[in-house]
């Protein structure tokens, strides 16, 4: 902002301050006449007003505020942050500062504040209101324009970027030698010289900086410049009769021409042009001469002039191929003109092509009749990176990007070969046309804390490469990309890795080193084949830095992630998706009373794997400790439960266990918390840290962990996953080895109390059969013992035995589902429901004494109608649902 008004300054100052250097300088210079021309004559015009008087001072004050009012559509529109009006009220202020300081005027005023005074109060009373009202809005809206960053515009240029000052000098100054050796020459001509470059290489910007050199340099009264420019010519042959029009028209500056010089020459070529109504018109203006005569006066007259006359043809290799062969035999027949010297910019592949359209067999051979010299420029193997970089510099410090500049840059040139993507200045020119909007789209949408520059960029490579691909990016990514679930990003899928995968890991794969392979003669056209398919290598680079490089800057807005991918083509995020700055701000001590809401909102909304993708990628920027961070998401997944249980539900009714399990499983948050409560100083290889330091810094998360556990007021499938996940690489975890033990065995006694409270029927609901095997995976050997002592004090002691034998179908089979939710998978059916039938209180009973005799044998072998068990099992499943 700051910038833009210095610059609105400068460039109101530079258009005024003429005009108002000049009112100061007849200020100062008749400053007694303009004293006694107030003091004689105005003032006695204002005796006539009365002083101290309230309605004069506001007439005065009111007078600007009448005038904005008349001007008011004007002000509304007005862009400017400081306008010439500004300027020149800023003017005014300072000369009636300056009257007042130096003359000896006595002005009426009121309440001591002149009626002058009054008036520039009113007009800064008036800037302020139409600030406020008005151009604060305007500003508001037009502002994200001037927020973009302008297109780069592709045109020649008298800035020697390319360093060619020299190959300009050399050239001129071989047209002034030859000039001066054409005394020697018995029969000079003109000379040719063609600048055969590509396009996009810079030979436009090469004829600006030689018509500059000739006109306003050191080669000003050297040499003549002359400007042909055809490509204009609407026809044929207007071409002839422009050439001669410009080539009279800058030699007239020069010299004193014969009349009718060129006219008559002119009306003889232009019978060679096939008839028109403009070739009819010129063969009746001009009397009939021969071709020859015309010719040799024109001749005699450049023998004599004093210096080269140098003509630049710029852009022949974009004229119709008639046009091509009308420009040739212009040069063609002007070939023996002494003293001209041209110079046509044009690329010779281009030419060649036009010829051969035309007819001729040879093109490169006939071109030789009138090509003297051919032009090339020099090799500056440092031009394209240097344009580049500085495009590169110039386009980052316009945004305000994510990280450092330099970073961005560094990772930047991470792709490999990336300068082979641009062959010429232009194609660099182009590029930044591409990448700077989609720049601005994300700037514009308030999305650049969001994205990844690098990976902007790498995309916009493609883009600009080849749209074609891009758009198969963009509308078909499931064709060409996949998930890995290891990594959790995107990759290139099988099907079409040998497309895309890294010409190194390529050449590793066959067993060859390129850069030993041998080219033999043969193989020269292919090598030549393939520098025009290039670019084809590129794409191969881009798109593994995009999805398998391994990238110092990658974060959780890089494109590889699902979760980002679609911002990079829309420039803003799905529907689905949460910003990293509204996870920022759930997972901060500051929203809450307020984070429930916004939770049930992104449930709501299906923003649920966009939620967990950002805490995965930002929960170290998080100002919530590890606890609060694990509370909010057992509450995401107990709201997951309660407003979208139907995601989990395949053919059958899941209890809310089951559902808790699958919602940890589906975003893997059991993983995510396992990684939050990863301790990064075992991950550190020297024995720098010690386990005191170790111990002290995460001290805290411990003491918060562990009165979590003891407070009871976790959702107790959720923690039981979680610390279960935690216990696999406890001697990696921040928690510690002994506190998981301690806190595993602290959820499974706080279970088994809770689970002595239950009713028969809360007992065995499904949900606390699954809950079991949830809370039993903490520790196998604890959970036994405390499952087997309160078995046996258990009011459904019976109930229990009952279930050891399942009855379907009249056939009795031993129990499996049962022993695997109790979490007795290694132990055999029969040992611990013998242990606990033992020792139960109830073991005289007959049907528990039946029940330890069936233990001994198998279920198969027995006599069904001699076991009173097997009958009471019967009628207890009749009865019961052991899955309800």
């Amino acid at each position: 902002m700051i910038q833009e008004l210095k610059k609105d300054i400068k460039a109101v100052v530079l258009s005024e301050y003429k005009l108002m250097a000049c009112i100061l300088v007849m200020l100062i210079i008749f400053w007694k006449f303009i004293n006694k021309l107030i003091s004689t004559y105005i003032v006695c015009i204002t005796e006539t007003v009365s002083n101290d008087s309230l309605f004069i001072a506001l007439i005065f004050f009111l007078c600007p505020i009448f005038i904005a009012l008349i001007k008011c559509d004007y002000l509304k529109r007005e862009t400017k942050k400081f306008s010439q009006r500004h300027l020149w009220e800023f003017f005014l202020f300072v000369v009636y500062v300056g009257f007042n300081i130096w003359g000896r005027f006595d002005f009426y005023s009121y309440m001591g504040i002149s009626y002058f005074a009054c008036f520039f109060w009113g007009m800064f009373f008036t800037e302020y209101v139409f600030y406020c009202l008005y151009r604060k809005e305007f500003q508001g809206l037009t502002g994200l324009y001037k927020r973009t960053h302008p297109f780069f515009i592709d045109a020649p240029t008298t800035n020697d970027g390319y360093n060619r000052d020299f190959l300009l000098r050399t050239l001129l100054d071989k047209v002034l030698s030859t000039f001066d050796s054409h005394y020697f020459v018995e029969n000079p001509n003109s000379f040719t010289i063609l600048l055969s470059e590509s396009f996009g290489i810079g030979k436009t910007s090469f004829l600006c900086q030689m018509k500059k050199a000739i006109r306003g340099g050191e080669y000003q009264n050297k040499i003549i410049y002359v400007e042909f420019r055809p490509w204009l010519c609407e026809k044929t042959e207007t071409m002839i009769t422009e050439f001669f029009s410009v080539l009279h028209q800058e030699l007239n500056r020069h010299f004193i021409l014969p009349t009718g010089m060129f006219s008559s020459y002119l009306s003889l070529l232009v019978e060679k042009v096939p008839d028109s109504y403009y070739s009819f018109m010129f063969k009746s203006l001009y009397k009939k001469k021969t071709l020859t005569t015309e010719h040799d006066r024109i001749m005699t007259f450049l023998k004599q002039i004093d210096r080269p006359i140098v003509i630049s043809i710029d852009d022949v290799d974009r004229l119709h191929d008639d046009e091509v062969k009308l420009m040739l035999n212009l040069i063609r027949d002007t070939a023996d003109f002494p003293n001209l010297f041209y110079i046509i910019a044009a690329d010779k592949k281009n030419l060649c092509l036009s010829l051969e359209r035309l007819g001729i067999e040879a093109p490169e051979v006939y071109m030789k009749k009138f090509i003297n010299f051919e032009c090339l420029f020099p090799a500056n193997d440092a031009v394209l990176k240097k344009i580049f970089q500085e495009k590169l510099d110039s386009v980052l410090r316009e945004y305000s990007c994510t990280g450092s500049k330099d970073l961005i840059i560094d990772s930047i040139f991470e792709i490999e070969n990336l300068l082979n993507a641009f062959e010429t200045p232009r194609d660099i020119v182009r590029f930044f046309n591409v990448f700077t909007f989609a720049m601005d789209c994300i700037e514009r949408n308030g999305m650049m804390d969001e994205i990844n520059v690098a990976d902007l960029f790498a995309i916009s490579i493609i883009h600009y490469l080849n749209i074609n691909l891009y758009r198969l990016f963009r509308d078909d990514d499931s064709s060409l990309l996949t998930y890995d679930d290891y990594t959790k990003s995107l990759r290139i899928s099988p099907s079409y890795k040998s497309v895309f995968e890294d010409p190194m890991f390529a050449e590793i794969a066959k067993g060859t080193n390129p850069e030993e392979e041998d080219i033999s003669i043969a193989e020269i056209n292919d090598v030549i084949a393939d520098v025009f398919v290039q670019k084809q290598t590129i794409f191969r680079y881009v798109i593994c830095f995009l999805f398998e490089q391994e990238r110092k800057d990658i974060n959780g807005y890089s494109m590889r992630y699902p979760d980002s991918y679609f911002r990079y083509f829309a420039f803003t995020k799905k529907r689905t998706q949460i910003l990293r700055a509204e996870v920022l701000a759930i997972f901060s001590p500051t929203y809450k009373g307020q984070y429930e809401i916004r939770i049930r909102d992104i449930i709501r909304f299906g923003q649920e794997s966009s939620f967990i993708h950002n805490i995965d990628k930002w929960y170290n920027e998080f100002d919530d400790s590890k606890i609060e961070i694990l509370k909010k998401l057992s509450l995401f997944v107990s709201l997951l439960c309660e407003l979208k249980p139907e995601i989990v539900d395949t053919n059958q009714i899941m209890s809310k266990a089951q559902i808790v399990e699958s919602f940890m499983e589906t975003y893997d948050i059991h993983r995510l918390l396992n990684k939050i409560y990863y301790n990064k100083l075992n991950s550190i290889s020297s024995g720098s840290v010690g386990q005191e330091e170790t111990e002290k810094k995460y001290e805290k998360d411990r003491d918060d962990f562990g009165e979590y556990i003891r407070s009871c007021k976790y959702e107790v499938n959720f923690i039981s996953l979680v610390l279960g996940k935690i216990r696999i690489r406890r001697e990696h975890s921040l928690l510690g080895k002994k506190n998981i033990e301690k806190w595993s065995k602290q959820i499974i006694d706080n279970f088994v109390v809770a689970l002595k409270k239950c009713d028969r029927e809360q007992t065995f609901f499904r949900n606390t059969l699954y809950t079991i095997s949830h809370v039993a995976a903490l520790d196998t050997d604890y959970w036994i013992n405390s499952f087997k002592d309160y078995v046996l004090a258990s009011p459904y002691f019976m109930d229990w035995i009952a279930r050891v034998v399942s009855y379907k179908n009249n056939n009795f089979e031993w129990n499996e589902p049962l022993k695997e939710q109790l979490h007795l998978p290694n132990l055999g059916n029969r040992g611990i429901w013998g242990q606990i039938a033992a020792n139960s209180i109830h073991c005289e009973d007959p049907i528990v004494k039946d029940f330890a005799k069936i233990l001994s044998k198998d279920l198969k072998s027995l006599d069904r109608s001699s076991h009173p068990y097997l009958k009471y099992v019967e009628d207890y499943w009749k009865s019961n649902d052991m899955y309800k």
